[in-house]
């Protein structure tokens, strides 16, 4: 019952099913490993039982029932062939497997992808339903629409489905998956492309900072609005996830039209109390989204209003290490948590260091403080017009590397950006060395070593990570575009 070698059949999709009963065989499946599928029609518990055999023909366990009795009479009339490999193997007290199932059918017995144009009955009439949302999936682009209408699809249908129906419901996933697959290599060619094209332009010194502007090759208009534009416009709200509200989550409303790209490092402030974005994220438009974030102001847990703004950013030391520990925990429990005690602790370094008093002991309160000191480090460090990203770095070590896909929104971001990056030169006495153009060059190439794509994102696009040992960082792709990338030197 193994697919059979024919040049007619075509790959139907590919389907994970979990193995069952591995707990009751000798051996045991090894990740990688072909397997051979038989039928146990003589099987006292279960007559459409399918059995699993390794590449030696040893019993490894069997189909799920749920999945037997519908793959079965496809298999029994002729319809489909299949063949496997074991995904993954999971040793724990009762062992488990994924196996990837390969579903081949002939054109001769595709009847089923062929829709009726009046169904005679419900089971015919849901097999149509699905067979028209099956076909129009190939021409969709969001992973989490296709899975969430497969999943929606097979909870309205429970009952009175055809085989045929089942599997069509089965593959659905499977476009997600694929999909998922290309977007992750488009989105690293996004980067790759970006950071190769990019141009260094000469760097300004004043004291202690060196700014390098960064420029791309290609220009376009942006597809999406900044929070702090879409605030201004009355198209978004920003506010705690519910009365009591929680730290690490907050609630964005978008009612606009466009997509709202919120950065990392973007500062929130009101509501029960201020807030850092921990990712970069991009928000559909006409939706809501919880937004992971971290606290910077831990003195407070009242409200001063029912709605935040959009004011400051965070101090690139701040969402350096924040960074490096949000990329540790989506590494090991797929969450896009800060190590909250640690953004404490730096933003009291911060307040310590500029000598800036704050009841609340809220970042904000120093950096509105610092301003009187940093209108110097403007006036010397301005930023052409045309810079899509900036380089900012201290003798010979990088501070911040932030680009954006446009010089639009650099320049609408860049007094708030430049205003948290001159705060730690301002309240440092020591004058530098102007940094070398081989120091940004050095640090574009660590960048380009440790780039991942994360496994999970918040709304929009395909979510980028740096995590080595001496850089941290995050950003985002949209549409095979590199909207936003931020990184920074960090001590392990």
């Amino acid at each position: 019952m193994s697919k059979r070698t024919s040049q007619h059949e075509v790959l139907l999709g590919e389907v994970a099913i979990n193995l069952a009963g591995m707990q009751y065989c000798r051996a045991v499946p090894a990740a990688g490993e072909k397997v051979h599928f038989e039928r146990e029609p003589d099987n006292p518990h279960d007559r459409k039982a399918i059995r699993v055999e390794n590449e030696d023909f040893a019993k490894v366990g069997y189909l799920p029932r749920q999945v037997a009795s519908w793959l079965t009479p496809l298999i029994d009339q002729g319809i489909v062939y299949i063949d496997g490999t074991v995904a993954a193997c999971l040793e724990t007290d009762l062992p488990s497997a994924t196996l990837t199932v390969s579903i081949y059918v002939s054109p001769s017995n595709a009847a089923f992808l062929e829709a009726s144009r009046d169904p005679e009955t419900l089971p015919g009439a849901l097999h149509r339903i699905v067979l028209d949302a099956y076909n129009a999936m190939h021409d969709w682009r969001r992973p989490a629409v296709i899975r969430d209408t497969a999943q929606r699809l097979v909870e309205l249908s429970r009952r009175d489905l055809l085989p045929e129906t089942r599997l069509l419901l089965a593959l659905m996933p499977g476009f997600a998956d694929t999909l998922e697959a290309h977007a992750d290599v488009g989105a690293l060619s996004a980067v790759r492309a970006a950071l190769t094209g990019l141009t260094i332009g000469e760097g300004l010194h004043h004291r202690n900072a060196t700014v390098f502007p960064l420029h791309l090759a290609n220009g376009h208009e942006r597809a999406y609005v900044l929070l702090e534009e879409a605030l201004e416009a009355g198209a978004a709200e920003v506010t705690e996830t519910s009365q009591h509200g929680t730290v690490p989550e907050i609630l964005i409303r978008n009612r606009g039209e466009r997509p709202i790209l919120l950065p990392e490092g973007e500062i929130l402030t009101g509501a029960k109390q201020n807030r850092v974005v921990n990712i970069t994220m991009l928000i559909a438009a006409q939706s809501e989204l919880v937004i992971p974030v971290s606290c910077v102001e831990q003195g407070r847990w009242s409200s001063v209003s029912q709605r935040f703004r959009a004011t400051h950013f965070a101090t690139p030391h701040v969402r350096a290490r924040k960074c490096a520990r949000v990329m540790e925990s989506v590494a090991c429990r797929g969450s896009f948590a800060g190590d909250q005690s640690e953004v404490w602790n730096d933003v009291a370094e911060e307040l310590r260091c500029a000598r800036a008093e704050s009841r609340t002991e809220s970042l904000t309160d120093g950096l509105e403080a610092a301003r009187g000191k940093l209108e110097e480090y403007r006036e010397h460090l301005a930023l052409p017009e045309d810079a899509a990203g900036v380089v900012i770095a201290s003798d010979a070590q990088v501070v911040l590397f932030e680009l954006f896909d446009t010089p639009r929104t650099m320049q609408r971001l860049w007094p708030r950006l430049s205003e948290a990056c001159f705060f730690a030169f301002a309240h440092d006495g020591h004058d530098g060395q102007p940094a070398p153009p081989r120091v940004v060059r050095d640090f574009v190439g660590r960048v380009q070593e440790n780039l991942q794509v994360l496994d999970e994102t918040r709304g929009l696009g395909v979510g980028i990570g740096l995590s080595g040992r001496s850089v941290s960082g995050t950003g985002l792709c949209y549409e095979g575009r590199l909207l936003h990338l931020a990184a920074f030197s960090v001590e392990r």
